[in-house]
């Protein structure tokens, strides 16, 4: 985080924001913590990578792919958000 709004004070921001984390209202964020220095502000947001944290995972039992349904809103999920997916988001190749 670069800027906050104007009259806004960094530690509130930072603490309410630690609020909605601890009460699970704002998820996927494991760090909030304020980095600024002598040469400007910083706020420092670490994300899960749900894929890889163990408390996201949930166990299921195995199915055969063709069991699989999609719906139309499954098609829209996929479609809006394919560009954040790690082959087709540009951070690995395919």
């Amino acid at each position: 985080m670069q800027q906050i709004p104007y009259q806004t004070k960094k530690s509130s921001l930072v603490m309410k924001n630690a609020e909605l984390i601890q009460n699970k209202t704002l998820e996927g964020i494991s760090d909030i913590r304020d980095a600024s220095d002598r040469t400007g502000m910083q706020i420092v947001i670490e994300v899960h990578w749900f894929s890889f944290d163990p408390t996201y995972h949930i166990e299921r039992d195995q199915m055969c792919c063709y069991l699989t349904r999609t719906t139309q809103m499954t098609h829209q999920l996929i479609k809006y958000n394919l560009h954040e997916t790690l082959t087709y988001g540009g951070w690995i190749g395919s």
